[in-house]
C-alpha cells in the first residue's frame, strides 16, 4: 500500500487552493473591455468606444445569474460591458431598448447604454428566475475578430427583494 506523507497532502492542497486564483486573469487597461476592479476614472481607455462599423449581421448574447444559496430577488441592476472593437451598440442619445428580447414576464426593464456597456435595471413583483434573464443583440464590427464571451463582462449592482438588499448574486454573458 502506497503511503502519502502529510508534507505531500499539505503541499497538494496549497496547489490547489491557489490554482483557481492564478488562473483568474487580471484585468489590463486600454483592452477596449471595462471588467471588474475597473473603473471609468482608473482606465478611461476601456469607457471610451472603438470605431466600429457595424456589420448586417448582429450577434445576440444571453445574459444570465444567480443569486446566493437560497436566496431570490425580484429586482436586479446589472451592467453588461463590451469589446468596443468587437460590437457595439447604438451611440448615446439611441435607445438600446429594441436590442433587448427574452426579459422576463410582466417584468419592468430599464436600460441605458453607456458607449462601453448597457445598465439593465430589472424589477418584478415575484422573485426573477435564476439563469437566463434576457438577450442583447448587439453589432458586429466589421473586420472584427468574432466576438467570444471573454469579450463582455457582467457586474450586478444591485440584487434585492421587496424586504432588502441580497448579497451574491452574480451574472454572467453567455455567446451561443
Amino acid at each position: 500500500m502506497n503511503r502519502i506523507s502529510p508534507t505531500s497532502l499539505l503541499l497538494a492542497a496549497m496547489l490547489a487552493s491557489a490554482l483557481p486564483t492564478a488562473l483568474i486573469a487580471a484585468p489590463i487597461c486600454g483592452d477596449h473591455l471595462l471588467e471588474a476592479g475597473e473603473t471609468c476614472e482608473s482606465c478611461a481607455a476601456d469607457c471610451t468606444p472603438a470605431a466600429c462599423k457595424a456589420t448586417t449581421k448582429p450577434l445576440r448574447v444571453e445574459v444570465e445569474w444567480q443569486p446566493s444559496t437560497g436566496q431570490e430577488a425580484s429586482s436586479l441592476t446589472l451592467v453588461v460591458a463590451y469589446r468596443t472593437d468587437r460590437v457595439a451598440l447604438p451611440g448615446s442619445g439611441a435607445t438600446p431598448q429594441a436590442r433587448l428580447a427574452d426579459a422576463p414576464a410582466n417584468a419592468i426593464v430599464l436600460l441605458n447604454d453607456l458607449d462601453h456597456g448597457v445598465k439593465v435595471v430589472l424589477t418584478k413583483s415575484g422573485p426573477l428566475a435564476p439563469g437566463r434573464v434576457f438577450t442583447l443583440d448587439f453589432d458586429r464590427c466589421a473586420k472584427a475578430p468574432v466576438a467570444t464571451a471573454a469579450d463582455f463582462s457582467c457586474r450586478v449592482e444591485g440584487c434585492a427583494t421587496a424586504a432588502g438588499d441580497v448579497q451574491g448574486c452574480t451574472c454572467r454573458v453567455v455567446v451561443p
